[in-house]
């Protein structure tokens, strides 16, 4: 159902009988994984496990060689330039039509299972912009004071976390290389050394004591394929 400025304004209701959001549009996206990253991750697995850092990839036309789309123009044409370049820079894809989120445990309480994007309708109080925006599955919109007021969003980290690894598992995506994995530890160990340096000698220890066990996770985090 189109919203209007004036039912908008007019109408307390018309987010809670609609369904939209109000929030600016936005444009879909990809997740990519990188073997050159690497981070250790624990919230919602059974240990500690290396994975490549997850990024997100923003379709915006006209930034980062997505082109804007002509009457006749397929979106796949629209964003394959786009792909390829990633794919240069050694990015692997995670297919959103293939990488599907099905396992419940995979998925926040109450979402259903299918792709990792999710679509909104919105329509902006602000500037008056109606379309779509495009969030992921384990993001989960949180009560707000009124159905009119700009959605609130919390992350399921642990379900998140979860899907990654069973990625990681069915080799759908690269684990972070031991290059990678080295050159994550190193900078721990650099930023753990400058905690040291606290005025405060009664939380000197407990601090000390905090920092070396995030060292010990990382030598003794699980790595995916590994013999």
């Amino acid at each position: 159902m189109p919203i209007t400025p004036q039912m908008a304004q007019s109408v307390p209701s018309v987010f809670a009988e609609t369904g939209a959001l109000n929030c600016q549009p936005s444009s879909p996206f990809l997740l990519m994984a990188h073997p050159g990253s690497a981070m250790v991750v624990t919230e919602g697995l059974k240990s500690p496990t290396w994975v490549p850092a997850i990024n997100l990839f923003r379709l915006s036309p006209g930034v980062e060689h997505v082109a804007t789309r002509r009457r006749g123009d397929s979106y796949p044409s629209t964003i394959q330039t786009a792909r390829l370049e990633k794919q240069r820079e050694g990015f692997v894809i995670i297919e959103p039509d293939r990488a599907l989120v099905t396992d419940p445990k995979h998925l926040p309480a109450g979402a259903s299972p299918g792709a990792y994007i999710r679509e909104y309708q919105t329509y902006d109080r602000r500037t008056g912009l109606e379309g779509k925006c495009y969030r992921e599955v384990w993001d989960v919109q949180v009560p707000t004071r009124s159905p009119n007021d700009p959605p609130k969003w919390k992350f399921d980290k642990g379900a998140y976390n979860r899907w990654v690894v069973s990625l990681l598992e069915a080799g759908v995506i690269p684990g972070p290389d031991e290059y990678a994995r080295n050159e994550f530890k190193m900078h721990a160990a650099r930023w753990a050394a400058e905690q040291h340096n606290i005025d405060d000698p009664s939380k000197r220890a407990d601090k000390v004591k905090a920092t070396q066990a995030g060292l010990k996770t990382l030598e003794t985090a699980t790595v995916v394929g590994a013999a």
